[in-house]
């Protein structure tokens, strides 16, 4: 059976030597790198460059192994307090203004007045202060909600804060009821031969597939698409597909497993052209043939 990979209509994919650019015409959208990865592969990349191959494979081949906490319901942060003693300050300068230090009475009753009309007003702004903060509230919970129910904007607007960095290699580009559609690529695996470069292209697909279930915690699967750079027309190709399902990961010794064993084991669906991560045949591959028709090569 085919993989099935559905991008939300009107995504258009654009892949350079950096990474990954989306542009959507429906709201939400995602081009991020996993925040937790950066500046692991930023490293790996200098020590590639420098030829220190050990230092760089530790890097790429542990990046599966971070852990991101579980998103939670967001609290708003309490309006600033009220500056009850500036109120009063102000009344009593204003009702003060124009009596002379000898007018004893009209002084004494301005005073009462003012507090009065202190008093009153730090009321109105103690009850201003937490509307505001219950209106806020409001607005995160109804948030959370729809993030929940995997409402399709709000997983992707969370995921595009989580992928937070420009210079990215990973997408989120679309949500179909509890599943959501991932494209990444792996910077520096170029330089990498045989078990290696498969083993740092499925430790940063298992990166990011934490991530995504970390941050959008209705999510219960994700179909995910590896994309590597090629040379000639298309300039990129998919390497790996898989689908992971929340259930599955759970339990998985992180700190202990290979990569290329977990996504072996954990995926309900894998599509790899060889043992070590060539790009795959598209032959019989209609949906991601389709999917890769909307990738633009820089």
């Amino acid at each position: 059976m085919p993989f099935s990979f559905k991008a939300a209509p009107g995504v258009r994919i654009r892949a350079s030597g950096t990474g990954l650019r989306t542009s959507i015409d429906a709201p939400s959208t995602g081009a991020r790198c996993p925040n937790a990865s950066r500046q692991a592969l930023a490293e790996a990349e200098q020590h590639l460059r420098a030829g220190r191959l050990q230092p760089a494979l530790d890097q790429l081949h542990n990046l599966h192994r971070r852990d991101f906490p579980p998103a939670r319901a967001p609290e708003a942060p309490p309006p600033p307090e009220v500056n009850a003693a500036s109120v009063v300050v102000r009344h009593r300068k204003r009702v003060l203004a124009g009596l002379g230090p000898f007018q004893r009475s009209l002084r004494r009753q301005a005073l009462a007045d003012a507090r009065t009309t202190a008093e009153h007003e730090i009321r109105q702004l103690e009850r201003e202060r937490h509307h505001l903060h219950r209106h806020l509230q409001q607005r995160l919970d109804r948030g959370w909600q729809r993030l929940l129910h995997n409402e399709p904007s709000a997983v992707l607007s969370a995921l595009t804060e989580a992928f937070d960095d420009h210079e990215a290699p990973a997408a989120a580009v679309g949500v179909i009821g509890a599943e959501v559609s991932l494209v990444t690529t792996v910077p520096g695996v170029g330089a990498l031969r045989g078990c290696h470069r498969a083993t740092a292209i499925a430790s940063h697909v298992l990166l990011t597939v934490r991530e995504t279930f970390a941050v959008a915690p209705g999510l219960r699967s994700a179909r995910v698409v590896a994309l590597q750079h090629a040379g000639g027309p298309p300039r990129v190709a998919p390497t790996l597909a898989a689908r992971l399902e929340r259930a599955r990961l759970s339990g998985v010794p992180w700190h202990r497993a290979n990569a290329l064993e977990i996504l072996r084991e954990a995926a309900s669906e894998l599509l790899t052209g060889t043992a070590t991560l060539a790009p795959l045949d598209l032959v019989g591959e209609p949906h991601l043939a389709a999917f890769l028709a909307t990738v633009r090569a820089d």
